[in-house]
């Protein structure tokens, strides 16, 4: 929703990330969208991740790099850790929504954001609505489970309910330590 669109640019704004990793390009209208506030910002580059981009568009700026293959590859995340590396760093994972797959993507790349920077498992208001195909847990079971074991990352609730609505009710993952 138009809310969520309010929400990246304070995010960005506040955090300043070096990088915003983007797990899930298909079309690629987001990508072109974080970096013209990277744009406004001043700063920062957006790397695009998707298993094929054959239907995304072709980079419009400067501040885009896609990367193609499996978000959750062994290979795919060594390379964005070594892009990433001591940067400071925002992912949003809107790739695959079923929970295995966003819970394998939020332990590898949740380790590259910085204290103060963002996790976020979009569309968990699918497990809210049960839009989710069966079985019925995707971004925001996978959220509860990563969050249950490990305490670097709080539910940062002031994103979500900013606007009052979200398609990424407890999403919004903060890392704190």
């Amino acid at each position: 929703p138009p809310m969520d669109c309010w929400v990246y640019p304070e995010i960005i704004w506040e955090t300043r990330p070096d990088f915003v990793v983007e797990l899930g390009v298909m079309f690629g209208g987001a990508t072109p969208f974080y970096a013209s506030i990277l744009d406004l910002v001043g700063h920062g580059e957006v790397i695009g991740i998707d298993v094929s981009l054959a239907k995304a568009r072709p980079p419009q700026s400067k501040r885009i790099r896609y990367l193609e293959g499996s978000s959750t590859s062994e290979k795919m995340v060594e390379q964005v850790r070594g892009l990433t590396h001591g940067k400071r760093v925002l992912v949003i994972a809107d790739s695959d929504h079923e929970k295995g797959h966003v819970l394998a993507e939020i332990r590898a790349y949740a380790p590259m954001v910085h204290v103060g920077g963002y996790f976020v498992a979009e569309d968990s208001l699918n497990d809210v609505m049960g839009y989710h195909p069966v079985p019925n847990e995707g971004p925001k079971a996978a959220a509860e489970e990563f969050l249950a074991g490990c305490d670097d990352f709080v539910p940062d609730r002031r994103w979500a309910e900013r606007y009052l609505m979200t398609l990424n009710p407890n999403g919004f993952l903060l890392r704190v330590k």
